[in-house]
């Protein structure tokens, strides 16, 4: 968390969803490499670096995006539904993570969180291409 004052204002100059789609895509890496893992040792230290420059670069820039989206008198109702949302879908993801954990495999339960991250990379980009082609810079 060291890193999220500094990763969070990279946002201001880059542009939100850019730094959101390129967090999507490292998460999406991280959970492929730790998926992969044969034994633990000094790669796991290094992949959990990389996951918390991961949560740097994307937790406080998800609630500036919702606080840029929402109209000004609606914001706290933005974010109550961001953060509801984000509670209630956590569970299930929890429960289909563990699910094929334990029926599959360890790679594929990552696998499958890994390509819902580039899938939420995708979605993100492809948002907002439909909603502001003034942002196709990205």
């Amino acid at each position: 968390m060291i890193f999220t004052t500094y990763l969070s204002g990279l946002s201001d100059r880059i542009g939100r969803v850019r730094l959101l789609v390129a967090g999507y895509v490292a998460y999406g890496l991280f959970y492929f490499g730790l998926g992969s893992m044969a034994q633990s040792g000094v790669l796991l230290f290094a992949l959990f670096a990389f996951y918390g420059l991961f949560m740097a670069a994307t937790e406080g820039v998800e609630k500036a995006l919702v606080a840029d989206i929402a109209p000004v008198d609606q914001r706290g109702t933005a974010f109550g539904w961001f953060n509801l949302t984000a509670g209630v879908f956590l569970f299930p993801a929890s429960v289909v993570f563990g699910w094929i954990y334990q029926s599959a495999s360890p790679l594929a339960a990552f696998g499958f969180s890994g390509g819902c991250a580039l899938l939420a990379a995708i979605l993100l980009w492809a948002w907002v291409q439909v909603h502001d082609p003034a942002a196709s810079s990205l």
